[in-house]
C-alpha cells in the first residue's frame, strides 16, 4: 500500500486518466466527492464490484478521512491488486485544499 495527499493526486490526473474509488456510503457520496470519484462502498466491494478494474493498474481509494480506504486497500490487496493507494485526509483534505468536487445531492440548510 502506497498514500498519496490530494494534491499529487490531482496532478497525476492531470496527464491520465485513473481509478479514483469513493469507498464511502450512496448518501455520503452524493453529499460530496470528489470530481471523477466512482462510488464502490466498501461494505459491497467484492470480486463483482470491482470486476471492471485492472488489478494491474494503479487503484487510489478516497473516504472521509482515511480509515476506510485503507480498509478497502486490505480487501483489494486480496483480490489481488498490487498498486493500491490511499488518499492521505480523504475527501475532506480534497475539498480543504480546494481541488474539485462534485455536490450532487447536497444538503442545504
Amino acid at each position: 500500500m502506497y498514500s498519496i495527499t490530494p494534491a499529487q493526486l490531482w496532478e497525476k490526473r492531470q496527464s491520465a486518466p485513473l481509478n479514483l474509488i469513493d469507498v464511502r456510503g450512496p448518501a455520503e457520496y452524493a453529499t460530496i466527492h470528489a470530481e471523477g470519484a466512482e462510488n464502490i462502498p466498501l461494505d459491497r466491494m467484492d470480486p463483482a464490484a470491482v470486476a471492471h478494474l485492472d488489478a494491474h493498474k494503479p487503484v487510489y481509494l478516497i473516504c472521509k478521512s482515511g480509515a476506510r480506504s485503507q480498509m478497502a486497500i486490505h480487501r483489494l490487496h486480496q483480490l489481488g491488486f498490487r498498486q493500491l493507494y490511499n488518499v492521505v485526509g480523504g475527501t475532506e483534505a480534497w475539498a480543504a485544499a480546494g481541488l474539485p468536487v462534485a455536490r450532487p445531492h447536497a444538503v442545504v440548510r
